[in-house]
C-alpha cells in the first residue's frame, strides 16, 4: 500500500510539474505576444499547436494541432523579432518571479493541507502537489540565478543581433564574426546554434564558401544531447543543405535527411522548400520531387511570413529560380 502511495504522489508531482510549465509558457506568451512578437508554435507532449500561414486555402493561418516527437516541457516559438533586448529581458524577469510566487503559494498551502490530513490516497495526492510545487520553484529559481547572477553575455549579443537584423532589414548589413572569435562569451549549445544559423544564412546570401564551411564544421561540433528537437532540426536542415548542394556529399546530406526527415519533409516555408528541392535533386536524384518543391517554395514566398526579411525571400526566389532553369534545361537536353 505504501508503494501505491508513493505512485501516486510521484504521478501527481509530475502532473503538476507539467500544468506549471504549461501555465508559465502561457504567460509568456500573453506578456511578449502584446509587445510586438507573434504566435507561431507550441510543442508539448506529443503534440504541436501551431499557427499554419503555410496550409492551403481558408484553412491558411489557422491554428492547427498535429503529432510530433515526446517533447517534455512545453517549447514555444514566436516570432520576436520586433521586441527590443531589455523589453524581453525585462518581460522574461517578470515571468520567471511571477513562476516563483506562484509555486510558493501553491506549496505552503499544499504543505498545511497535507499535515491536517490522515494517510491516505487524498493525503498522498496532496503530497504530490507539494512536491510537484517544490520543484518548479527550485527550477525556476536555479534559472533566474543562472540567467540573472551571472550575466549572459553571449544572449544578450545574440538577442541584439537579431534586433539589429529586423531593424536593418538585411544581414548583409549585420557583423557576425566567426563563433571562434566569441567564446570569451561562454554561450551555451542552443545560444550557439541560433548565432550559427544566423551566420550560415548571411555566409549564403553572401556566397562566403570559407564561411559556410566553418559554420557547418561548429554545427557538427555542437553537443546534440544539449539541443531540443526542434533545434536538432535546424542544424540538421542546414547541414543537409551544405553538404547536398554546396559539397556534393550525398552520404552527409543523407545522413543529416534521416536524423530530421519527418521534419525536413514538413518544412513547409520558402527556405524548407528550396533546401528540399536541392536534396531532392543532387542526392536523391529525383528531379519531380524536386520541381514539386520549387513550385512549393514559390508559394510559400507569397505568403506574409514575418520571420522573413525581403533580402530572404529575394534569396529563396534566385536559388529556387537557379534550380528550375538547371531542370528545365536538362529536360531540354533530353528530348533533345
Amino acid at each position: 500500500m505504501a508503494l501505491l502511495y508513493l505512485l501516486i504522489s510521484f504521478t501527481v508531482g509530475i502532473v503538476v510539474l507539467e500544468l506549471y510549465l504549461i501555465i508559465l509558457t502561457a504567460i509568456i506568451a500573453d506578456t511578449l505576444i502584446p509587445s510586438g512578437a507573434e504566435f507561431r508554435r507550441l510543442d508539448f507532449l506529443w503534440f504541436r499547436l501551431e499557427r499554419n500561414l503555410y496550409a492551403e486555402g481558408d484553412k491558411q493561418g489557422r491554428l492547427a494541432v498535429k503529432r510530433i516527437k515526446f517533447v517534455f516541457a512545453p517549447h514555444l516559438l514566436l516570432d520576436h523579432s520586433k521586441v527590443s533586448r531589455k523589453r524581453f529581458r525585462a518581460m522574461d524577469l517578470v515571468t520567471t518571479i511571477t513562476g516563483i510566487l506562484l509555486a510558493i503559494t501553491v506549496m505552503i498551502l499544499s504543505f498545511l493541507k497535507w499535515r491536517s490530513l490522515s494517510d491516505g490516497c487524498y493525503r498522498s495526492v496532496i503530497y504530490g502537489v507539494c512536491a510537484g510545487s517544490f520543484g518548479f520553484g527550485i527550477m525556476l529559481i536555479a534559472a533566474l540565478i543562472k540567467a540573472y547572477a551571472k550575466k549572459n553575455a553571449f544572449r544578450d549579443f545574440v538577442a541584439e543581433k537579431i534586433y539589429e537584423r529586423h531593424q536593418k532589414g538585411s544581414y548583409r548589413e549585420v557583423e557576425l564574426p566567426p563563433l571562434t572569435d566569441l567564446t570569451h562569451l561562454d554561450p551555451s549549445e542552443p545560444d550557439k546554434l541560433l548565432y550559427l544559423d544566423m551566420r550560415y544564412r548571411k555566409c549564403s546570401f553572401e556566397n562566403d564558401l570559407s564561411g559556410m564551411a566553418m559554420c557547418a564544421m561548429e554545427l557538427e561540433l555542437l553537443n546534440e544531447a544539449k539541443l531540443l528537437q526542434i533545434n536538432r532540426f535546424s542544424r540538421n536542415s542546414n547541414l543537409m543543405d551544405y553538404y547536398a548542394f554546396r559539397q556534393k556529399d550525398p552520404v552527409k546530406a543523407r545522413e543529416y535527411y534521416e536524423k530530421s526527415k519527418n521534419e525536413i519533409e514538413d518544412d513547409r516555408d520558402c527556405n524548407g522548400r528550396r533546401k528540399l528541392a536541392y536534396f531532392s535533386y543532387f542526392v536523391l536524384k529525383d528531379p519531380e520531387k524536386a520541381k514539386e518543391c520549387i513550385e512549393q517554395g514559390f508559394a510559400a514566398l507569397t505568403v506574409e511570413d514575418p520571420m522573413f526579411t525581403e533580402e530572404e525571400k529575394n534569396y529563396e526566389r534566385q536559388m529556387l529560380t537557379y534550380l528550375k532553369d538547371l531542370i528545365d534545361q536538362e529536360t531540354a537536353e533530353k528530348t533533345l
